[in-house]
């Protein structure tokens, strides 16, 4: 997003949409609106999602623009974004372009109220300067972004994504709302094209999210298929994926240190990794149960049947294979996908468990509660109430502390000209050095966890 300018929908014209609908609220101006539009457009930009709808976190949003609930609401009213009524991991709403705005393109939209301007303008540097902090840090992964030897193969990039696009266009069935579903087809596969793009003109937009503390990039934002065509100083990349990354790392959560104090950055502790999460646990008086739970796991001759299942399916990478067979063993879940049980267990570790949710979800939540007791016992005292999306970026901290400050970081040590990146719970360099890579992932992994976990070359 530019400083004094931003993108949106090509055929939206917004002040003349505030003419013909007039809100009752005056603090809705056009340049709020652009501005959300906008954060829509570059969120589509940089999602994987297939139906266009992207969370959009409150916490941003609020920063530039303090009525964004009011704003929204005129939004969908007025019929320009559509939203959806579920919730993210972190459980922000989603939203997307509704069908009339969607697939048409996008164009540059100059912001007109020289105070917002200058809000946006001081937003944005202060993000910058944060970002430079935090950077400091993680020089030894910034730094193969800027001796311009990255590289994508753009016509090759260009040519799979349009193979994509029309194999997409090919599965739409009659009877659905085909003209809308091609827009939305075509809308998303724009986005991919423009992070292709911003590839290839080295615009790699790297910064730390506050929440979970995750490095993104462009490599987190491109498709995964996309990747094959990225070179780094004309060597292909391969990538070390760990495999049930999530599962594998709850197992962390089992180990009553874990809990125990520590001084120190980057520590795997709780308090060093989310000390208001610690203290949220402390104030409930939920760690005398968790150490409870921690004790009775590490008992070799008590140690629960659940959690010993769990624990050698996460180890063997078969936990979302064993757990979509215990689904199948009920008549309503018996065709479900791959796809579908990982989303369902990102939906039991990350939702809510205190609110009225429909008899579906409701049903394979009390599955996984049957077969794995101690798992979803441990999980539900981690969700603090009204702090529940704490849990989630705990995650995501463990995961980046050890992705990027513990195995990255002895790797950039011992091998000071070997390119390194990371895409969340996956790192990446070149064929001469996978193996050096490989040794040391496994190894810190053993050391921080004393767990090794199953990883997947691509």
């Amino acid at each position: 997003m530019s400083f004094y300018g931003i993108k949106i929908p090509a055929n939206l014209d917004i002040n003349s949409h505030l003419t013909k609908n007039p809100p009752s609220d005056k603090r809705i101006k056009a340049d709020k609106l652009a501005y959300i539009c906008s954060t829509v457009l570059d969120l589509q930009s940089e999602n994987k999602s297939s139906d266009g709808y992207v969370p959009v976190y409150s916490l941003i949003l609020h920063k530039a623009v303090y009525c964004y609930r009011q704003c929204l609401d005129y939004l969908i009213q007025t019929g320009i974004l559509m939203s959806k009524n579920q919730y993210a991991e972190d459980r922000s709403k989603e939203y997307r372009f509704a069908v009339e705005y969607t697939g048409t393109g996008s164009k540059f939209y100059s912001l007109q109220n020289i105070t917002f301007k200058r809000h946006v303008r001081s937003l944005n540097e202060k993000r910058r300067e944060k970002s430079k902090k935090q950077f400091k840090l993680l020089s030894h992964l910034t730094a193969f972004f800027d001796d311009n030897k990255l590289d994508i193969d753009m016509d090759g990039a260009l040519q799979w994504l349009e193979q994509e696009r029309q194999l997409e266009l090919s599965k739409l069935k009659p009877g659905n709302d085909l003209n809308f579903e091609t827009k939305a087809i075509n809308h998303k596969y724009q986005g991919l094209h423009r992070t292709v793009e911003k590839f290839k003109n080295r615009q790699y937009g790297c910064l730390i999210d506050e929440k979970g503390q995750r490095f993104h990039s462009a490599f987190t934002q491109i498709k995964k298929g996309l990747r094959k065509f990225i070179t780094y100083d004309s060597d292909p990349l391969v990538q070390l994926d760990i495999r049930n990354c999530q599962p594998f790392l709850l197992l962390q959560l089992f180990k009553w240190s874990f809990y125990q104090k520590v001084r120190g950055a980057h520590k795997m502790a709780l308090n060093s990794l989310f000390p208001e999460l610690y203290n949220s646990l402390r104030e409930a008086g939920r760690l005398k149960e968790l150490k409870r739970i921690c004790s009775s796991v590490s008992d070799i001759e008590e140690c629960p049947l659940d959690f010993i299942n769990y624990r050698q399916s996460v180890l063997n990478a078969t936990f979302y294979k064993d757990l979509q067979e215990i689904f199948h063993q009920y008549e309503q879940h018996k065709n479900m996908s791959d796809r579908t049980v990982k989303k369902t267990v990102l939906m039991i570790f990350f939702d809510r468990y205190d609110e009225e949710i429909n008899p579906y979800r409701e049903h394979l939540i009390r599955i996984f509660r049957e077969h794995y007791p101690t798992i979803y016992g441990l999980i539900a005292l981690l969700k603090v109430k009204e702090k529940h999306q704490y849990f989630a970026w705990l995650m995501q901290r463990i995961e980046s502390t050890t992705i990027l400050h513990h195995i990255t970081k002895k790797f950039a040590f011992q091998y000071p000209d070997a390119p390194v990146f990371t895409i969340h719970d996956c790192v990446a360099t070149t064929s001469l050095f996978t193996k050096a890579l490989e040794n040391i992932l496994k190894a810190k992994f053993k050391e921080l966890t004393g767990f090794i976990p199953k990883l997947k070359f691509e």
